[in-house]
């Protein structure tokens, strides 16, 4: 007689067996059971609504997704439906590399709009890292945002970026870090600043902007919560401000200081003030990273037409502890139907290269002297093509004329930048040989480990390449700058053309909307009156500002004489000018000087 043995799960935390009857959690990845008791003990955590055990959590990214229901009833929900959308989006939103955001976003990046956003942590420390990472990218934002400039609107103007108009907020008074915000927008939009919704305060800094091409308007904004700010008045500012915004097309970026992926009552008040409004987020990873903290989503960007949006996510090649955060949406007629003209690189002229050229072409010069050009041709050609020339041409799209000192050098160093900070994160992730139950990265103590010693290691090494990288950058464009300003010795008008480029002041290739009470004027008849209406009016309006201020001058003077307009000019010279008469002599050397 054969006894059938009855095989019991054990729970994976205590080892104990699991029993009829006794309440379980399942992981909802590797599938291993334990006990409900033993869940806070195991280090289990919830994660989008998931169980995951303690080898398991750390291999599941977060996610910020309050509309996820309605994808999970997906059977019985309309694919049109809005909350939908949201959830379908927010479910698709994930970090890519540089490379992989080329490979798979590059066609909706050419055929529809797309705006990007990164709390830069300083522009004078950070921006010629952040336009190198543009030219990295390789991709045509139509709008960009920018927060902690730590730039008031005066200096705005040197941070310029070609094909762009800027426009920055004043900073908070008395505050020089963790304030300023600026948007950047396509040259081919005509843009206007709207004025009645861009503040600064304590609790909250805002900039919007409106943008309209063939008709179509959308409208831009950045917004800047302080952490140091009350956050209850924060919630009444931003309130008031979505209360006077349109009520579709219009996208909200910004750091907002609210890490959506804890549970708190601060967050469900910002929920319900933002959705009641009519504004959805579209950012669901984590969006700010610092060594020794959690990884938390403060940056979004929140948008009332979601039907517009196509794709959204983060960016992980990052220069601050921020990552940008990009969304790509249908909102306007702007679309690149010009293809890219592409350029075959045949040399590389990089420092090494160049000095070794120089270096081999001395010395074959000093061993055998060309007899005529022709030899000395051949000799600097063979030299050159072997110092510089490339095995095989690059085909590259990029327009060097946009930021010409930002070379093949400098993008291969950003690359390995970037290389070496995956791999110090992916050395902290490495168990702990001495902490039991601890990753290299959760150790606070010193740790001599084999393992916690070689992410401490690959730390530095990122650190130092991080720091040489931006002195790269810097000298790069210094070097650039200067070698143009020496070929323009003598040539002043040349001079002055580098210096207005670097300054950032260049003509606006759109004209600005028409503005008359609020209201965009495009009926070319109108606009024409109200130009004659405000150069005839001119005159009358100085004699009645005049009339005014007399008027004011007898009530505050009360009997004193009126000033007159010989009262404000300098007095005259009487010695200025010495006449006499002429004598005969000079008379006749006239007429003898004159000819016949």
């Amino acid at each position: 007689m054969m006894i059938n043995q009855i095989f019991r799960e054990r729970c994976s935390h205590c080892l104990k067996s699991l029993y009829v009857g006794q309440s379980f959690i399942e992981c909802a990845s590797c599938n291993s059971v334990m006990h409900s008791k033993c869940f806070s003990r195991s280090g289990a955590e919830i994660i989008n609504r998931n169980y995951y055990c303690y080898i398991c959590k750390d291999k599941v990214e977060i996610k910020y997704n309050p509309f996820l229901n309605f994808e999970d009833n997906a059977d019985q929900s309309d694919p049109n439906d809005e909350n939908f959308k949201i959830s379908s989006l927010l479910d698709k939103c994930q970090s890519y590399t540089a490379e992989k955001l080329k490979t798979l976003h590059s066609n909706n990046f050419h055929q529809n709009c797309s705006s990007l956003f990164l709390n830069i942590d300083g522009n004078k420390s950070n921006f010629d890292c952040f336009t190198a990472e543009l030219h990295r990218l390789n991709q045509n934002f139509t709008i960009i945002g920018l927060a902690e400039t730590n730039v008031t609107s005066a200096e705005s103007s040197v941070y310029h970026l070609p094909k762009y108009n800027q426009y920055y907020q004043n900073t908070l008074i008395g505050k020089s870090k963790g304030t300023g915000i600026a948007i950047y927008v396509n040259e081919d939009l005509s843009t206007v600043v709207n004025e009645h919704v861009s503040d600064v305060t304590e609790n909250l800094e805002t900039l919007f902007v409106t943008c309209q091409k063939n008709g179509r308007e959308a409208t831009f904004g950045v917004i800047y919560r302080p952490p140091s700010g009350n956050f209850a008045r924060f919630l009444e500012e931003l309130s008031k401000v979505l209360e006077h915004l349109p009520k579709k097309s219009v996208q909200i970026m910004g750091d907002f200081n609210v890490n959506l992926h804890a549970d708190s009552k601060e967050i469900t008040k910002f929920e319900d003030i933002m959705f009641s409004s009519g504004f959805f987020p579209v950012i669901s990873t984590y969006t700010h990273e610092k060594p020794g903290c959690k990884r938390t989503c403060i940056d979004n960007i929140f948008t009332n037409d979601i039907s517009e949006s196509i794709a959204s996510g983060t960016i992980s090649d990052r220069i601050s502890h921020h990552l940008p955060i990009f969304h790509v949406f249908n909102s306007l007629d702007v679309k690149n139907h010009t293809k890219p003209v592409k350029k075959i690189q045949r040399y590389d002229y990089t420092e090494s290269n160049v000095n070794k050229f120089a270096a081999d072409l001395k010395i074959e010069l000093s061993q055998l002297p060309p007899k005529n050009l022709d030899e000395f041709t051949n000799t600097f050609q063979t030299i050159l093509n072997k110092a510089c020339k490339l095995d095989k041409p690059k085909i590259s799209k990029r327009t060097p004329i946009a930021n010409p000192w930002i070379t093949g050098g400098i993008i291969a160093s950003i690359t390995k930048k970037h290389e070496l900070h995956d791999g110090w994160l992916q050395a902290k992730k490495e168990k702990c040989l001495l902490n039991t139950g601890k990753k290299c990265g959760e150790v606070k103590e010193y740790c001599h480990c084999k393992s916690c010693t070689s992410a401490r290691e690959k730390h530095v090494v990122f650190t130092d390449k991080r720091r040489a990288v931006k002195i790269i950058i810097k000298l790069a464009k210094r070097r650039y700058i200067c070698g143009k300003l020496n070929e323009c010795q003598g040539d002043s008008k040349k001079m002055w053309k580098i210096i207005n480029d670097v300054r950032g002041k260049c003509k606006n290739q759109i004209k600005p909307l028409f503005i008359i009470n609020n209201e965009r004027i495009i009926c070319r008849r109108i606009i024409a009156q109200e130009f004659n209406r405000y150069f005839v009016s001119i005159a009358s309006n100085l004699n009645k500002a005049y009339d005014d201020y007399l008027m004011i001058q007898d009530i505050n003077d009360s009997g004193n004489p009126r000033a007159l307009m010989t009262d404000y000019l300098p007095k005259s010279c009487q010695s200025s000018i010495f006449l006499a008469d002429c004598t005969a002599d000079e008379i006749a050397k006239i007429i003898n000087d004159l000819e016949n």
